[in-house]
């Protein structure tokens, strides 16, 4: 290792200067730096660490800035490290064009399964909604409620027109709301009548604990959805509106069960 004496510039092998006695260990030291950084950042490299390599040459050009195999090291290392962000930048890209086109082709598939499952739809609700339809379910509602022979419905054009007759303007109320429910479409229902009302005597049941109009609804007429017919009839008796165990209420005379007259206490 040859050292330059910095006073007199004159070359020397050993760590005291021949010609002006200076002491060049401190030198001798820091050329022992350089190249340990040096051979450090070397080692970096060849163990594929770019950055811990640049960071240790940089270290060895400090310490001995006119070695030119520092800086040619430095400059390699810099150049690859260089090379490989460039080639990091192009993975991303295409990474991030590859998400595009994913996004892009699943969205296209729920858009067309989309379209698809509307069509489909589209091409079934005429069949589905279709008149003829609309008055069977109209037909088979008037049946399960024992109706059948009371109402009649037929199709006038797309309309379902019923006729018929029922006892009380109550029945009407239901028989129109269970066909418009069922059919799921308008209906005309200038054809159904209201018989007149024959005065008979009235028909009374005797309450029981825990009664309420809904269950003596369920008890008496086979369906407690006509509660409101029983709680109507019954509103100048209860005030209140409570059931009170004991005293009567009027059952009304609804086509639904085949009531008989007299006090009913069951």
């Amino acid at each position: 290792m040859v050292l330059v004496c910095p006073v007199c510039e004159s070359a020397n092998e050993s760590r005291q200067c021949s010609r002006c006695d200076t002491d060049l260990t401190p030198l001798a030291r820091m050329v022992d730096l350089s190249e340990y950084y040096r051979e450090d950042g070397e080692a970096h490299m060849a163990r594929g660490d770019v950055e811990s390599a640049i960071d240790n040459l940089k270290m060895a050009a400090q310490f001995d800035p006119e070695n030119a195999a520092i800086q040619k090291a430095l400059a390699e290392a810099v150049r690859t490290k260089e090379v490989r962000t460039s080639a990091l930048a192009a993975l991303q890209r295409t990474h991030i064009r590859r998400c595009y086109a994913i996004i892009w082709a699943l969205t296209s598939v729920i858009v067309l399964s989309a379209c698809i499952g509307t069509g489909t739809f589209l091409a079934l609700r005429p069949k589905i909604d279709a008149p003829e339809a609309r008055l069977e379910r109209a037909r088979q509602w008037l049946s399960e409620n024992r109706l059948t022979g009371e109402i009649v419905t037929t199709l006038n054009g797309n309309l379902i027109a019923v006729k018929g007759e029922v006892p009380t303007a109550s029945d009407f109320g239901w028989v129109k709301e269970g066909v418009l429910r069922s059919a799921g479409t308008p209906a005309d229902f200038a054809q159904v009548k209201v018989a007149e009302p024959v005065a008979t005597a009235p028909i009374l049941y005797r309450i029981r604990a825990g009664d309420s109009y809904w269950s003596i609804a369920r008890r008496q007429y086979g369906t407690p959805l006509i509660w409101s017919s029983i709680s109507d009839a019954n509103q100048t008796r209860s005030s209140s509106g409570s059931l009170v165990p004991g005293t009567d209420i009027v059952l009304p005379v609804i086509s639904l069960y085949p009531l008989r007259r007299g006090r009913i206490d069951r």
